[in-house]
Order: C-alpha cells, then structure tokens, then sequence
C-alpha cells in the first residue's frame, strides 16, 4: 500500500476554512490493512462533513491520503511534551466504523 505522512494530510486539512485544528492518524481496517482517519476541532460557529474534507485536499493529495473517517472534537489529545497523542486517538477511534 502507499505510506500516507499524516503531517502532510494534516497541512491540506488545515487550509480549510472551518478547520481550527486537525490530527490524523491511522486505524486497522480489514480491507484496506489501515484507514485514515481525521480529528478536526472546527472554528467557532462553522460545521464540517467528510465529504466537504476529502474534496478540499483531493487536489493536493491522491484519494488514498484523503481520510475515510472524521471525527470532530473540542480538543486535540496531546502528549506530555505537547506532540499529537496520535496512538491515543487510534486507540479510541480504532473500532469506529468508517
């Protein structure tokens, strides 16, 4: 399969004017071996759909980067030293279908 960076995925969210701030991160997937999945804190008063996600960064990331799930949420985890808890967010959103 092709190795998505989630740093680089995260940049495309990020343009979106709704999107305050983004994690991504992988989760297991039977079919695909891993899935990508975004969580988005989204700005005051602005509303986001997957949909409206995959079609923002499908311009500037092959389809198979674009996540396949979504997740909005008041925070983003973070680690102790302040780095994304991406393992965190695979662990809760792990068995979520997409």
């Amino acid at each position: 399969g092709l190795t998505v960076l989630p740093q680089l995925v995260e940049a495309a969210l990020a343009t979106h004017p709704a999107v305050a701030e983004c994690a991504v991160f992988g989760v297991t997937d039977e079919r695909l071996g891993q899935r990508v999945v975004a969580a988005v804190v989204v700005e005051p008063g602005a509303t986001i759909t997957l949909s409206e996600l995959r079609s923002h960064v499908t311009g500037s990331l092959p389809s198979t980067a674009a996540p396949r799930q979504l997740h909005i949420l008041d925070t983003i985890p973070r680690r102790g030293i302040g780095k994304v808890d991406r393992r965190g967010l695979a662990r809760v959103f792990g068995s979520a279908e997409p």
